[in-house]
């Protein structure tokens, strides 16, 4: 192997100051919802609408909002499934346009907070880590990190559910998510 070529393959595994970083995960919403699964707390009376939308972030056709029309709602947006491993590290990163403040950001019951949740090889909960520092309205385009997610003993799988029950999605309000990445960082 020539040493331009071990350069190189030593570069493509190194990234933010040699920090191994590999996406376990990673949703841009392009086609559709997909298996994401989406809640509000009353079911079926569309106080909350979820949809995708055009354009999404850094030039992408889609991203997926989530529109307040009134009263007292609790929502989430919950990711399929994906590998994780037990002991290692994970950043969240997203890119968000929201009139909402979500740095008041709270939940009650395990529904409706932002967090990920860890799962074992049957399929159970094995805890959950919540997602906080959220920002305050931002109607342009950024990107938000999260990092030091340690996945726990026995979680071998894991989900990113984000949501809330305070404050109310007022009618008018929204937030706009795209490209959803869960990285490993070590």
């Amino acid at each position: 192997m020539s040493k331009k070529m071990f350069v190189g393959l030593v570069l493509a595994f190194f990234v933010a100051g040699s920090v191994w970083a590999a996406d376990v995960f990673q949703e841009g919403f392009e086609g559709d919802i997909g298996l994401w699964k989406t809640k509000e707390y009353h079911e079926g009376s569309s106080r909350v609408i979820f949809e995708t939308v055009s354009p999404g972030a850094k030039g992408s056709a889609k991203a997926y909002k989530i529109n307040g029309s009134g009263g007292d709602i609790a929502f989430t947006l919950q990711s399929p499934l994906f590998p994780v491993e037990a002991g290692a590290i994970y950043e969240l990163s997203f890119d968000a346009n929201h009139n909402y403040d979500m740095s008041k950001l709270r939940g009650s019951r395990e529904d409706w907070w932002s967090q990920i949740n860890w799962y074992d090889g049957n399929g159970n909960k094995v805890s959950h880590t919540r997602i906080i520092g959220f920002d305050t309205p931002n109607t342009e385009w950024h990107t938000d990190k999260y990092a030091n997610f340690q996945a726990p003993a026995g979680a071998v799988k894991a989900d990113i559910q984000l949501g809330a029950n305070y404050p109310a999605l007022a009618t008018g309000q929204y937030i706009i998510f795209d490209n959803i990445t869960f990285t490993k960082v070590q």
